[in-house]
């Protein structure tokens, strides 16, 4: 797998062998997305990184477009694991 950070340091993208694993990325500002609706990133994976944790704000993300939601500050023992379920593999 590789990490980078994207444009402006919103978008830390982790893509691993896109046969075997697909692509996930973890975003920080909520956009709308429109990942259903073209060939070419209907079966990226977005999980929204966010301080908001906020009710409803979950909810905001995954209509958004996200598959998932995780909040700050990142529990580091966990994160791994939550990542790894998201790419169908285990760490």
């Amino acid at each position: 797998m590789a990490f980078g950070i994207g444009v402006s340091g919103l978008y830390c993208q982790c893509q691993a062998n896109y046969d075997r694993f697909g692509i996930l990325q973890l975003i920080s500002k909520l956009l709308q997305l429109y990942k259903g609706f073209h060939p070419a990133t209907r079966d990226i994976i977005i999980i929204a990184l966010t301080a908001s944790a906020m009710k409803g704000d979950q909810e905001k993300a995954l209509q958004a477009g996200c598959d998932g939601y995780i909040t700050k500050p990142i529990d580091t023992r966990a994160f791994p694991n939550t990542i790894a379920r998201f790419l169908g593999s285990e760490i």
